[in-house]
């Protein structure tokens, strides 16, 4: 009797999970359109608040520290620099290890430069040695040492990438190539963060929590935000073990949660975005502009500096003995750049607001590129590298890519330098 009981409820449970993992493949399905998929919830978007936290600011784990020239850089903690002439550059704030601060080159060594936002930094940390292999294939750098100097941060925008340059050109660094990558940056961030803010659309992104004295909510509006980030990674992590990872309904509670979550995390970014009391504070503000929240005025200002930053970079590589490539990054807002499935379109394209500033910022830089070129920029518009490819490569609803993305955008670097070598 007790071992028919015990087969009985064996039998009966086993049942229960088979029919709760069908129920979940199914709810997985409908719902989500993704059964058996990663979860995209926890997919970042660009946020205020990433500005303490240090998230997409490239592949360090620091947070950000303002800085008197740049706005802000990586808090990274690092020995004091012995070696002048040749030092890893996170002693600088960017960068790791890897990434060096050169001032005299070997004779057969060549120094790229790498500069831009959270895109130029990954590409630099997930598909840099795909770029260095590339060019090494070429005749024109056979046999040369390459070393490269990443100075992109997450949330740079011009002209914080030529203030960049000319900061490490001021203490010497040498560079035979300067890689510049930007453009989302520049048409969103502005109409986004700084202009609700009264804060000088110039001016680095996240300036107002930089430079302004903050009140409690704010601080600790940031504060919940980074709590409830952390726990959403280490929920992923949880259900990322075995036997979890394998289970349709244990998935269906990782989505549930982190849908939860993102709604909550995306409410209080918003509640951050809102406050704004820079009137009477020059330093929080700015110059201030008039007309910058109309469209029409604002986005023709965001175009036209960045056009003039690029050249600049342009001369100061002219004037230092080094080559400067512009490329005008990819971004999956851009209209007909790249064909997606459904599932790749839930986890990119879910941000409105990213839509309208990129439909209405792109179209003017890359009209605008057209000045680029006449100055005798080398200029790449990069936004149709995808074209062609229907696998996923976007992994949020901001800017970044996979690490095949990555590869694909440096074959297009790689061949823009070969090109221009041979």
């Amino acid at each position: 009797m007790e071992r028919k009981r015990f087969v009985f409820w064996t039998i009966t449970i086993a049942a229960v999970i088979v029919v709760c993992e069908l129920l979940s493949a199914i709810t997985l399905a409908v719902l989500y359109n993704a059964a058996g998929s990663d979860a995209t919830e926890g997919a970042e978007t660009f946020s205020v608040s990433d500005i303490f936290a240090g998230k997409h600011n490239t592949h360090l784990n620091n947070k950000n520290v303002a800085h008197p020239y740049l706005g802000y850089v990586r808090d990274t903690k690092v020995t004091p620099i012995t070696d002048f002439g040749r030092h890893t550059l996170a002693h600088h704030g960017f960068g790791t290890s890897k990434d060096v601060f050169v001032k005299d080159p070997e004779s057969n060594e060549v120094v790229i430069g790498i500069f831009g936002g959270s895109v130029a930094g990954e590409m630099s940390a997930k598909a840099m040695d795909h770029l260095l292999k590339r060019l090494q294939s070429s005749s024109a750098f056979a046999g040369k040492k390459i070393t490269h100097t990443t100075a992109a941060l997450g949330g740079y925008k011009q002209p914080q990438q030529l203030l960049a340059y000319t900061y490490l050109l001021s203490q010497g660094a040498h560079f035979d190539i300067v890689i510049n990558i930007d453009g989302f940056n520049e048409a969103v961030l502005p109409a986004q963060e700084n202009v609700p803010k009264g804060v000088d659309p110039f001016f680095p992104r996240g300036w107002y929590f930089l430079a302004h004295n903050l009140d409690t909510d704010v601080q600790t509006t940031v504060a919940k935000i980074t709590l409830l980030k952390d726990f959403r990674s280490n929920l992923a992590a949880f259900f990322g073990h075995a036997p979890l990872r394998y289970s349709k309904t244990a998935e269906v509670v990782r989505k549930s949660i982190g849908t939860v979550l993102e709604k909550k995390i995306g409410h209080m970014q918003h509640s951050l975005l809102s406050v704004t009391d820079t009137a009477d504070n020059f330093g929080a503000s700015g110059p201030i502009r008039e007309g910058t929240n109309n469209a029409q005025v604002l986005f023709p200002l965001l175009a036209d500096m960045w056009v003039q930053s690029s050249i600049h970079m342009h001369q100061l590589s002219l004037a230092n003995g080094a080559q400067y490539f512009h490329f005008l990054q990819p971004n999956q807002y851009v209209k007909g750049s790249k064909p997606m499935e459904q599932k790749e379109r839930a986890t990119a394209l879910r941000h409105e607001a990213y839509d309208v500033f990129v439909s209405l910022g792109y179209p003017l830089l890359q009209k605008e590129s057209t000045r680029l070129e006449e100055a005798g920029v080398q200029f790449t518009d990069a936004t149709g590298v995808f074209s062609d490819h229907t696998e996923p490569l976007y992994v949020d609803s901001c800017c970044h890519y996979s690490v095949e993305g990555y590869r694909i955008l440096a074959d297009t670097i790689a061949d823009t330098i070969i090109e221009y070598y041979q």
